[in-house]
């Protein structure tokens, strides 16, 4: 019989060998370093996003609360406006308006007379514990009458809590209200509701509710009307005039006591004010 001989295999010389292996190592070694330049980028583009984003969160203005002036004052005194239109800034001055308006609005309802925004002149706002508004604007007067040019008006206003703190008008120069209380007839005691007729209470709360309108005007807190004391009616040399006690209550506190004169005939306030408590 024939022997079978078994082919070995042929050997592959080391060199080549050793090439192969350090291709592949090679290739691995780049698969993993385009893995990792792949990561880098990634990360990089993921901080850019992020930068962009932050960036976009401060662009957008934070919103202001409703029917409040913007407190945006970090401390000190601040000038908005100098009188300079072509350095007016638009939110800047619908603020001083409101605020002017406000003193405008307490005007009307504490005079005779009636008067109407025309332009501010100047304005400093100063923060310091709480932000106030400092204005000088011209008013005319309403309806507007032949003759009689614009007048200048200086006032204080809370800008956090849109009360009046002072106003100077020229027509109250030496022109105070009496302060003697109470003069007339009484037409209500507040102990018998009956004793007055549907009209004469309605007209009663009718001037307790402007009073009202008025002292809040001047404070920092708002309060709601409480019970009617006294009311009694006399005449004077502008028309028909009430004199009032009556309570108000604060939002959580002890009611306050308020005594002021109204004017029937021209729907004013001549003066409204707290009742001290008599000392013992």
């Amino acid at each position: 019989m024939k022997k079978v001989t078994r082919k070995e295999p042929e050997k592959v010389p080391m060199k080549k060998q050793e090439k192969k292996e350090k291709l592949q190592v090679q290739k691995v070694s780049m698969k993993e370093q385009e893995k990792k330049n792949k990561l880098q980028v990634q990360k990089v583009s993921m901080k850019e996003q992020e930068k962009e984003k932050k960036l976009q969160v401060q662009k957008v203005p934070m919103k202001e609360a409703e029917n409040k002036p913007k407190c945006f004052w970090p401390g000190g005194m601040e000038i908005l406006y100098n009188g300079d239109p072509t350095l007016d800034d638009p939110e800047s001055m619908e603020i001083m308006k409101k605020c002017a308006q406000l003193v405008i609005d307490f005007f009307n309802q504490t005079h005779i007379n009636k008067y109407s925004f025309v332009k501010m002149v100047h304005a400093t706002a100063v923060r310091c514990g709480t932000s106030m508004l400092h204005m000088v604007f011209k008013v005319k007067p309403e309806p507007p009458e032949e003759g009689k040019k614009p007048i200048t008006v200086r006032a204080e206003v809370s800008l956090r809590n849109d009360y009046v703190e002072y106003l100077e008008f020229p027509e109250d120069q030496g022109n105070l209200p009496m302060r003697i209380f109470p003069l007339g007839s009484v037409i209500y005691d507040g102990e018998d509701p009956t004793s007055c007729d549907a009209h004469t209470i309605k007209m009663i709360q009718g001037c307790a509710d402007l009073a009202l309108q008025v002292y809040n005007k001047m404070q920092a807190h708002v309060y709601s009307m409480g019970d009617l004391g006294r009311a009694t009616r006399h005449l004077s040399t502008t028309g028909s005039m009430v004199d009032l006690v009556f309570t108000a209550k604060p939002c959580d506190d002890v009611p306050i006591t308020l005594e002021a004169r109204v004017s029937v005939t021209h729907n004013y306030v001549e003066f409204v004010e707290l009742v001290r408590p008599r000392l013992p």
